[in-house]
């Protein structure tokens, strides 16, 4: 059933593409080059499970692959995963060094005037972390700590915003730098999703960590370089897909997160 719906999804794609071209005059398409290419380049996170993870055999285990995969396979190519850190997520995508991004991609306005998101597809709360022992019920105690953020990622733009004059907000270029500034006393909290607080156990079992402040739920999506509007169409279309017609999505959440995603907007 799958190989049928990737071939009558591939094929109506190409033929709505193909009239668009014979009409305007255009160039080939960014979906017609990766099917003449036989590979979808997708930029993507490792380290941060269950989201994603570069195994020591060469291997990407997680949520996100599989994504990845779904879309690779619907469109009947070879996925190659090329590994980014968060800030280059964006500017692999700009620059065509990949043609999609699913990397825990949240949709934020300042990313959405450099490229266009897909429907989401995961969704995550992000929180300040901190020992028990932190005095962090309010943005104001952040004056007093020294709070790691991954450099820009969504979260630390949200707390450079919140945070008062003053405040020390320590960047570092990914989670395990973060967690590990955190493990070795060189910052006080960070700012992330809940799972980083296994990797924080992991790091420094005999911290004590604890989720302080909420500050708000993040909508992932899969990033496409702004003006491939049918290689977008088509991947929302895959999403859709397996997630209304085959439950996929929904089984893969559950699997990796213990449940499905709920209330993920559409747009």
């Amino acid at each position: 059933m799958f190989g049928k719906f990737r071939s009558l999804l591939a094929g109506a794609v190409i033929a709505v593409v193909g009239n668009l071209v014979g009409v305007a005059g255009a160039h080939a398409s960014e979906l017609d080059d990766i099917l003449s290419r036989g590979t979808l380049r997708v930029g993507m996170f490792a380290g941060t499970l269950p989201y994603g993870q570069l195994e020591t055999n060469g291997t990407w285990s997680g949520y996100d692959p599989e994504v990845a995969k779904l879309i690779s396979d619907a469109l009947g190519v070879k996925l190659e995963i090329v590994q980014v850190d968060p800030p280059s997520r964006v500017p692999v995508l700009v620059t065509g060094k990949v043609d999609l991004v699913v990397s825990v991609l949240g949709v934020t306005t300042e990313r959405l005037k450099q490229i266009a998101f897909s429907r989401p597809y995961s969704s995550l709360d992000v929180v300040l972390v901190a020992a028990k022992g932190t005095k962090l019920t309010s943005y104001d105690d952040l004056k007093a700590i020294r709070t790691a953020v991954v450099r820009s990622a969504s979260h630390a733009q949200l707390v450079e915003k919140i945070a008062p004059a003053g405040s020390s907000i320590l960047s570092f270029d990914d989670d395990f730098a973060q967690v590990q500034a955190v493990a070795n006393g060189q910052a006080d909290a960070l700012a992330s999703s809940p799972d980083v607080v296994d990797k924080l156990l992991k790091a420094r079992p005999d911290f004590d960590p604890e989720i302080k402040l909420t500050l708000h739920r993040q909508f992932n999506a899969i990033g496409v370089k702004r003006g491939n509007d049918d290689l977008l169409r088509y991947v929302n279309s895959v999403l859709a897909y397996y997630t209304l017609s085959q439950p996929v999505l929904p089984d893969l959440q559950k699997k990796y997160f213990g449940k499905p995603f709920e209330n993920l907007p559409q747009f």
